[in-house]
This record gives structure tokens, sequence and C-alpha cells, in this order.
């Protein structure tokens, strides 16, 4: 088979290169008893001329390492026609982040996810080395490899050819590295031959680390000279030189002498937000400031440490990734998702935290498992804000054809503003999903409110219903006393109070307010993702066709062919966005934001009706010990009338009530006091009472057996 090579264990072939570098190239390769697949490293020319200290050096370091993030090596073997040694490695079928920033849909960076994942993945490979005491010296995106293209992948630092054992307080003289990552002493010395820079420590790693963060962070370098880095050397080394404390980036626009620009953020074409942003930042400038690797390991341990909790707050309809130390309190979360969110001098007011249809309290636990379609809804946390719209670039203007060179580099450019764009729709798709599922999610906890509001208004009726009874039944009998007098007022208050509240409440379901949310065209995101998947596909075929530097009659016809249709698609997604997606959602963020103010409103009066209630319902509750002397005093009252009317029937010598007596007795005082026939219909114990006690006592107090009755 042409192209097949061979070793003492494994085969590969040299058609089936992975990557290239300075050194050589590395190729797929199998283990010939079992069909394994691995990597095979093959040395070039010049990897071959390095002296031979150099190139056992790689080896035995590459012995001497494993560690996860570490691209492993399995053997060093001879190569069977030329007996040149080769590597044979663990295959990483992701590609390396330099193949990956060059993907179109990542020209402004990884996702916050992926860069959180590289930053804690590198750093545990760099921790491991400094306790090996090993510098890298050659650390860039080309060198970091991504073990496969699933979500649980792991990036892996390899290259170890400039790499060597060194303690961290000695230096090196020997200038190793790739221009655009070297560290500024480094530059001086290796690409402007300034003789003055004579020795580097292991730290020169965590400047290329820097230079590497800010890379996968926004697609760009940090330090971006008129005509590029190489074409503009002087100016690459004033940039690094003469960085001021703080600044990451630093670019050089209109013409080789012109004004360099510094700047201590990332770029707005970085989607990176909140907490996160302003961490990978400090990052970046405390590398490049120059720190000592224990700090760097705290920052970005503090960085690792950070979890996605995901919320989508209301008024502006924004789906935030808050990041925040877990395990943290919803009232800590409310906290960081204010620091995302645009400043307010309105006076705080009540707000809500949703997750699953229940209201979380300020002092639960948040929940781990948020996703972005299943984030925590924010009510109330700000009263009002405009739509958020990423920044979403602008695909560039494609003129008269120049070179196949231009257009491959200004294809990519497109297809890349292309996938941003299509990432801006598939965000405002998102939250139009997300905007439906939290006001079906808030309707459940306001109609969940309301219900449990209209349970505590009837246990407050009939708590008010035990203390009516009693001043019924007392005022029936004629009594009147201060603290009857008393508990009838409030009584009386009490159940206006409770007819108000309860008349609220009828109101506020009365008032409910409707969901009438626009919508997007049906397809848009697909579509928009179809248009830069073809406009990717173009890229792809100029990329070729500049590689084969075909120029025939018929490629530079298909040549600009493509050129009108990339054209054609960017006029399309631009016409899509701009005057049909984007002006919708804004009209349909008016009508959610007055949807979800109004059902802000309701949960707020909601609020207050109950502690309202709850009030209401304790003083009821406190009204025991006025019901307490009420009795009280109607007893003596009683007793008294009872002595009063005992004295007069002595004096008239009537003798003790016989039945008859007392059956004639009770329909006399029937006839006189309707309220007394009113509680004798209720409670026919008493005729009973009566005649009990005559027939065993031959006597009875009529009043006495009355009050026993209708006090308890």
């Amino acid at each position: 088979m042409s192209g097949l090579r061979s070793s003492q264990n494994h085969q590969w072939l040299t058609s089936d290169m992975l990557g290239q570098g300075a050194t050589g190239g590395v190729y797929r390769g199998w283990r010939i008893d079992t069909g394994a697949s691995v990597a095979v490293k093959t040395f070039n020319t010049v990897g071959l001329q390095r002296p031979s200290h150099v190139h056992n050096r790689e080896f035995d370091i590459l012995r001497a390492i494993s560690h996860p993030n570490i691209v492993q090596m399995f053997a060093v073997e001879e190569e069977e026609r030329s007996k040149e040694s080769v590597i044979v490695m663990e295959i990483c079928t992701g590609g390396s982040l330099y193949n990956v920033l060059e993907e179109p849909q990542y020209i402004y960076g990884l996702r916050e996810e992926h860069l959180l994942k590289l930053i804690s993945d590198v750093t545990n490979g760099m921790s491991y080395l400094r306790e090996k005491e090993i510098i890298h010296r050659d650390i860039k995106p080309g060198n970091i490899l991504r073990s496969d293209c699933s979500p649980t992948a792991r990036w892996k630092l390899t290259d170890f050819g400039a790499a060597r054992q060194l303690n961290q307080d000695a230096q090196f003289m020997s200038l190793y590295g790739t221009e655009e990552y070297l560290h500024p002493d480094m530059y001086q010395r290796a690409v402007l031959q300034n003789r003055q820079a004579t020795g580097w420590d292991a730290t020169v790693d965590l400047w290329s680390l820097a230079v590497t963060f800010y890379h996968a962070a926004t697609g760009q370098l940090p330090f971006r000279p008129f005509n590029g880095p190489r074409k503009n050397p002087q100016t690459m080394g004033k940039m690094t030189k003469e960085r001021p404390p703080g600044a990451i980036m630093a670019v050089q626009q209109h013409s080789p002498t012109g004004e360099i620009q510094w700047g201590t953020d990332l770029p707005k074409t970085c989607r990176l937000v909140g907490r996160f942003r302003k961490s990978v930042s400090q990052l970046i400038a405390t590398l490049m400031d120059g720190c000592s690797f224990d700090e760097y390991f705290v920052q970005a341990e503090s960085i690792q440490g950070m979890k996605q909790v995901y919320v989508f707050e209301c008024a502006t309809s924004k789906l935030l990734p808050v990041y925040i130390q877990l395990p943290a309190t919803v009232s800590q979360l409310k906290e960081a998702t204010k620091a995302e969110l645009p400043k307010e001098k309105s006076k705080e007011k009540l707000d809500f935290f949703i997750w699953r249809g229940q209201l979380l309290n300020s002092s639960a636990m948040i929940p781990e498992d948020t996703k972005t379609d299943e984030p925590i809804i924010s009510l109330g946390l700000i009263e009002k804000g405009q739509l958020h719209l990423p920044h979403t670039a602008k695909p560039p203007s494609i003129s008269s054809y120049q070179s196949v060179d231009q257009d491959t580099q200004l294809a990519r450019l497109c297809c890349g503003t292309l996938f941003d764009i299509a990432r801006t729709v598939e965000y405002l798709t998102q939250i139009e999903a997300e905007a439906n599922a939290a006001a079906s999610q808030v309707e459940i906890v306001r109609d969940n409110a309301l219900a449990q509001l209209k349970s505590l208004q009837e246990a407050l009726l009939l708590d008010l219903n035990a203390s009516s009874q009693i001043v019924e039944t007392l005022v029936g009998l004629n009594i009147s006393t201060a603290s009857l007098r008393r508990l009838h007022g409030e009584v009386r208050k009490l159940r206006e109070e409770a007819s108000t509240v309860s008349k609220q409440r009828i109101q506020l379901i009365e008032t409910c307010p409707k969901k009438s949310f626009l919508s997007l065209p049906e397809g848009v995101h697909v579509r928009i993702c179809q248009v830069a998947d073809q406009a990717s596909e173009i890229y792809v075929d100029m990329k070729r066709r500049r590689s084969a530097r075909s120029s025939s009659p018929a490629e530079l016809a298909c040549h600009k062919a493509q050129r009108l249709r990339l054209k054609k698609f960017c006029s399309e997604l631009v016409s899509v966005f701009a005057e049909k997606t984007f002006p919708l959602m804004k009209k349909r963020h008016q009508s959610t934001t007055s949807y979800f103010h109004a059902i802000l409103k309701q949960m707020r009066l909601i609020e207050m009706i109950r502690q309202s209630t709850l009030q209401l319902r304790k003083d009821c509750q406190s009204l025991s010990e006025l019901n307490k002397s009420a009795k009280a005093e109607s007893r003596e009252a009683f007793l008294k009338n009872s002595k009063a009317s005992s004295s007069e029937l002595n004096e008239t010598s009537l003798g003790p009530l016989t039945n008859l007596d007392a059956e004639n007795l009770t329909n006399l005082l029937q006839n006189e006091l309707p309220a007394i026939n009113q509680l004798i219909q209720r409670n026919q114990k008493l005729i009973n009472v009566i005649k009990s006690q005559t027939v065993h006592e031959n006597s009875c107090d009529l009043n006495q057996a009355m009050l026993n009755i209708a006090l308890n």
C-alpha cells in the first residue's frame, strides 16, 4: 500500500496526517496486533538535525509524565525503512484548539462552557508539570488537543519537543516557541535580535497561556499590529514590551505607524458575559502582568469553582448563565443575578424566583441542575428593561474579485458572521420558548398563591364565626358588659376588614392578565443555519482551491460563481435578521414585558393581601382573652341577676319551684324575652336541666341553668 509505514508494533499511512509542526508530522496509525488507533509522530529534517540530547530529552520527559490532561506516550520505536525514531501516542480525534478556532463558527471565540473546560483542563495539566518541575516553552493553540468531539472531551497538552526540566528559580538561555505567543523578553531576543535579554525562567509559559486563553475567548490574537505581527514585528515588540499594567489587548489600525489602542476588556464580539467575562479578563491580565504559578493556580481555581446557574429574567427577556460558587442560597443567587443586570435607582420591591412551578424561598439552596431550557425564572428583580440582544457581527462587503487568497480569508469572515447571526437567532428563539414557559410557571405559582389565600381567608372566617357566636348568644340574653361591648366592636371591625380582603382576592381573580405573545416566523432559525452551512461549504471549497493553487479557467469560473452565492447568502441573512426577526422580537418583548409587569403587580398584591389576612387572623386569635373576659363578666352579671331574682321570690314567699312552676315560668319568659326563646329552641336541654334539678333538689335556679347552657 502506497504511503504505508511500519515500526515494531505499529503502522500508519503518510496520507492520513493529523497535524504538522516545525519538527515533524503526526499521522493516524494503529497497533498491528490489536488494531487499536494511535497517533504516530515522525520527525522531518529539522527535527532530525536537533542534537541527540535534545531528542532524547523529549523522550525522557514523555516517559516521566502521565496525566489525563497531557497526551500520553505509549512507546518510542524505529521506523523500519529509515531506522529513525518515532513516538507512538494516544490519538486525539477532536483536533487542536487552533483547528477549532479556525472553524467559522468559532471565529469570535469558544462558547462559555467550552472555554471554562479549556481553562480547567489546561490548568490541571500545567499544575502537574509544575509539580514535576517541567517547563513546556511552546504553549499555543496548536499544542492543545481535544481528545474527541464529544461534549465530555478533554483538552490535553502535547508536543514536548521544546520542554525541559527547570526548577522555579532556575533560568534557561535557549530560544523556543512561536513568536505570537512568546514572552515579551524572548520576543525581543528571538525576533528583534535584541541581545540585552539573555535569560528567562519558567514563568514564560504563563505569558503564552495568557495569549492562548485570549485567543480562545475571542478568536483573535490580543496584539494586532497593522498588517499583522509577522509583517510588522517592530510594532508587535512595542505592544508587548510597553503594555500598560492591566491591558490585555492592543490594536493598530490605518497604517504601520498608526496609534496603538490599548484595552483592558475583551472585545464586543466576544460573547462572554458578566462575572465569568470579568474573571477571564482578570486572569489574562494577571498572567500578562507577571505572576507566580501559585497566583495563577489560585485565580484559575476560582474560575474552575464557578458553576453555571441559568436564570431567565422576565423584564429583559434575558437568559443568563450566572456563575456562582455552589452550594449557595437563593438569596445569594439573587445578588449574583443583580450584578448581571442594569442598575436601577428605584426602591427595592418584592421579587420572586421560580423553578419548576415552585416559588423558591430566599433561604433555600439553589437547584444545581438548571439548564438553558429549564432555567430559574426571575420576576421583579428589576422593574423594566430593554430587550437584551447579544452583539451580532455584520458580514463584510464583497467587492470585486482580487485573488483566491483574499477571497478565502473573506469567505471565512463571511461564514463567521453568518454563524454569529445564526447564534443570535438561536438565542432569540430560545428566549421565545423560555418566555412562554416562564409565563406558564408564573401562572401556576400565582394560582397556587390565590388558592392558598382563599384557604387562609376561609380559616379567618371560621375564627370570626366562633367569636360571633359568643357575642350573639350573650347579646341575646340581654347581657351588657364592658368586655362584651369591646368584643362586639372588635368582631364587627374584623368582619368588615375580612370582607375587604376577600373582595380584593376575588377582584384579582377577575382581572388576571391574558398571555398574548407574538411568534417568530416558523423555521427562521433552521433556514439561517442552512444558509450558514452552505456558506461554510463554499469556504471549505475555497480553502481547497487555495491549497491546490489551482487557477484553471474552470476553477476560476467556479470560484467567481461561489463568490456571487456567498454575497447572496450574506444579503439574505442580513435581511432576515434586520428586517424580520429583530423588529418582531422587539414587538414581542413589549407584549411580554407588559404581561410580566401585570402579573408581577398581581403577585405583589396577593402577597400584600396575604399579609393583611395573616394579621387579621392573628388579631382574631388574640380575641381569645377578650372572649374569656366577656364570658366571665356575663357569668357574674347572670349570677347577680339570679341572686336578685331569688331574693324577690323569697320575699313573696313563693318557696321552691315545682315542676309545674318551672314550666309555667319558662313559658312566661318565652313570651317576654324573644332572645331567650331562640336560645331555648336551640338548646332543648334547658327544660331537662330545670326538671332534673327540681326532681333531685326540690328547687331550681332558672337563671343559673340558662347561664350554664349559654356559656358551655
